[in-house]
């Protein structure tokens, strides 16, 4: 996030990385930008299966910037664990999945940046 950008949108979000592994972070959104500050990653496997491959899952953190003008597409998930969670596609064809509060807003904030941007 540039630190002259100003900041419309924040909540605390958990990233899901994978089926087994998530990342509890911020999300923000800024006039030109979604951004994804991370703070540590969460194993979420069962106890044995975690003990087996014995893993230290507290990595440094890395932020995710996508431009708007980089998303192809939001839409909300409702087969994962959560009905809570959303998926941002960028045009890369990296997916972002994230479980948050009030979902509905951020997609439809999300959505209202990505056509301001595209006009």
């Amino acid at each position: 996030m540039k630190n002259y950008e100003r900041v419309i949108k924040q909540q605390k979000v958990t990233y899901l990385k994978s089926m087994f592994v998530s990342k509890q972070a911020e999300l923000f959104i800024t006039d030109e930008e979604l951004v994804f500050e991370s703070n540590k990653i969460t194993f979420c496997a069962p106890g044995l299966l975690k003990s087996i491959f014995k893993i230290n899952f507290d990595q440094k953190n890395k932020d995710v910037i996508i431009p708007f003008t980089n998303i192809e597409s939001v839409r909300r998930l409702t087969k994962n664990i959560s009905d809570n969670s959303i998926e941002v596609l960028a045009k890369n064809g990296k997916d972002y999945r994230f479980e948050m509060k009030h979902r509905d807003e951020w997609i439809e904030l999300i959505n209202q940046k990505i056509e301001m941007i595209s006009n």
